[in-house]
This record gives structure tokens, C-alpha cells and sequence, in this order.
């Protein structure tokens, strides 16, 4: 089963979100995606012409758009959960309330990168949620995938430790991050010695570490250094001596340079998904400047890949 985002370690200390989903589930106004009344947007969502698959999920039974008094927090503008209203069936929720609005009888979008944006996301939630295979052993979400977190969590803890400075030192926690991505996002099984062999490689091979180095690595490691990020946090500072490091510092360091409603994308992959397609779709929903300088080309590979995922789905 994949990984829920109730599961991560953030979710249980950030301010709770169910009240606020389950509010937006039972009571939120449905935009009727099947009236001629929401035909125009359709159409400017197909003339953007980013995936052949996007208008189809746009009016498709399985998504809902809402509208409600209460904006969504914007880490789940976006998410996947049992509708009461058709029998318990999964289904993606969208909040649209701030940027679709019914004028003289006609829906009108505002934002309309912003929803093509919330789509794809959602589209992304659908399919981790519903066939996590398609996504989780897709070649590019593992290697680009890895590539663009690492550099991401790299870049984070550069900012306070300055680990640029220590070239050997930054190689060894950038082995960690691509294993952490592989492991706690991605769900590759540590158990078993394929995939663990196959992490370790694919880690090697991100980072072009010596193999000697990421050996002091793996005899240092302890289980349970992958299970949550704050238990990976604890092995930084254990091997790399990243004196007084905690959630807190790293979480406010993360939003302060990617924006909040970006923090899930520490741990959880639909998050971290939605952080890449944002910034590559370019509606400005977060620091997408400073995504696409720290990632470059493996963002677009990643992003594309999530697309052609989604056009074999629909």
C-alpha cells in the first residue's frame, strides 16, 4: 500500500487538516464540470496544450472542483479522499474557490495556469494513490525524481550548514538524501537485498561518490534512519555532525525558500510531485524561480514523465 499523507511525520504536528478536509468534502459548492456553463474553460485548458490527457481529467466523474467559504491550506488546494456522496468511491478533490467564479451564467477562471496546475497534481495524487506502480518504478520519477530532491534538500541544508564548503561532506549527505527519497517517498522495501542493493546504486550513480565513501556511509547507518524525517534528520546530525538540527529549523528554512505549502514535499511523494509540476506549469503558486535555478533539466524530465504517466492512465 502507498504511503497516505497522514502517515508522515509532519502531518502529526502540523495543526490538523482533517476538519478542514472533511469540511470541504461534505460542504463545498461543486462546480457542474459537464455544463455548457464550464465549456469555456475547457477550451482554455485545451488550448494550452499541456497534456492530451487534461481536459479529460478535468470533466471526468472522478474529480471534484469545490467552492466554499473557506479556502483550503495551500499544501491541499489539491488531494485524494473518499467522496460520501458516491458511495465511498476515491475521488480528487480541488479547491477552486479563489479563482473560478459563475458570471452571467457562465464559469469564469481567473487563474488558469493555477488550475491546470491543481489537476495535475491531482491527477498525480490519483494514480499514487490508486496504481502507485505506474508512478513508483517509472525510471524517471526514480532517477530524475532523486536527482531534483536531492539537490532540493541539499540546498536546504547548505543554507544553515554550509556544507558546500566540505566538497566530501556534501557528496556523503547527498548519498543519504537520494536514499531517504528512495526509501521514504518512493517506498522501495530496505528488507529485501535487491532493492536495497538497487537503492545504493542508484544513490551512487546520483552523486558520483566514491564507492569507499558511501561504504563509511552504509556501516553507520542504524534502522529506522529512513522512517520518518525526523528520525533522518537525527542520522544528519548523528554522521555529519549538524550540530542541533530538528524539524523545526528545517521546516521553517524549507518554506522560507520554496514557500508555504511546500513542506509535505519533504516526505511525501504527491507532495513533492506537486512542488516540481507547480513550478514547471509557471503560475507562481511557489519560489518557482529558485525550483527550476536549483533543479534545472531534471525538473522538466520529471515533470514530462508525470504527463506521459498520466495520458497512459486516462
Amino acid at each position: 500500500m502507498p504511503k497516505t499523507i497522514g502517515d508522515t511525520f509532519l502531518f502529526g504536528v502540523i495543526p490538523d487538516y482533517k476538519k478542514a478536509v472533511l469540511n470541504f468534502i461534505t460542504k463545498a459548492e461543486r462546480v457542474d464540470t459537464k455544463s455548457q456553463a464550464f465549456d469555456d474553460i475547457v477550451f482554455d485548458v485545451k488550448r494550452r496544450r499541456v497534456s492530451e490527457g487534461l481536459t479529460k481529467i478535468l470533466v471526468s466523474p472522478n474529480l471534484v472542483l469545490g467552492r466554499t467559504d473557506l479556502v483550503m491550506p495551500k499544501a491541499f488546494k489539491a488531494f485524494v479522499a473518499k467522496d460520501p456522496k458516491s458511495g465511498n468511491a476515491a475521488k480528487v478533490f480541488i479547491d477552486v474557490t479563489e479563482i473560478i467564479k459563475l458570471v452571467n451564467g457562465k464559469y469564469d477562471c481567473s487563474e488558469i495556469n493555477w488550475l491546470i496546475s491543481y489537476v495535475i497534481a491531482g491527477m498525480t495524487y490519483y494514480i499514487y494513490s490508486m496504481a502507485p506502480n505506474k508512478i513508483l518504478m517509472d525510471t524517471s520519477i526514480i532517477n530524475d525524481g532523486g536527482d531534483c530532491f536531492k539537490a532540493l534538500f541539499s540546498y536546504i541544508i547548505d543554507r544553515i550548514y554550509k556544507i558546500t564548503s566540505v566538497p566530501a561532506i556534501k557528496k556523503k549527505i547527498d548519498y543519504v538524501l537520494v536514499m531517504y527519497y528512495m526509501f521514504n517517498l518512493l517506498g522501495k522495501d530496505q528488507s529485501l537485498e535487491a532493492s536495497a542493493r538497487s537503492v545504493r546504486n542508484t544513490a551512487l550513480k546520483l552523486t558520483d561518490i566514491d564507492d569507499k565513501d558511501a561504504r563509511t556511509v552504509d556501516i553507520a547507518l542504524k534502522d529506522g534512519d529512513f522512517d520518518s524525517l525526523n528520525t533522518f534528520l537525527s542520522m544528519l546530525g548523528r554522521l555529519f555532525n549538524l550540530k542541533d538540527i530538528t524539524v523545526n529549523i528545517v521546516l521553517s528554512k524549507w518554506m522560507e525558500a520554496f514557500q508555504p505549502g511546500t513542506q509535505f514535499a519533504m516526505e511525501f511523494f504527491p507532495a513533492f510531485s506537486m512542488m516540481l509540476t507547480h513550478a514547471y506549469i509557471g503560475g507562481f503558486l511557489n519560489n518557482q524561480n529558485l525550483i527550476e535555478k536549483i533543479t534545472g533539466k531534471p525538473m522538466v524530465a520529471f515533470c514530462k514523465s508525470i504527463l506521459r504517466i498520466g495520458d497512459s492512465v486516462v
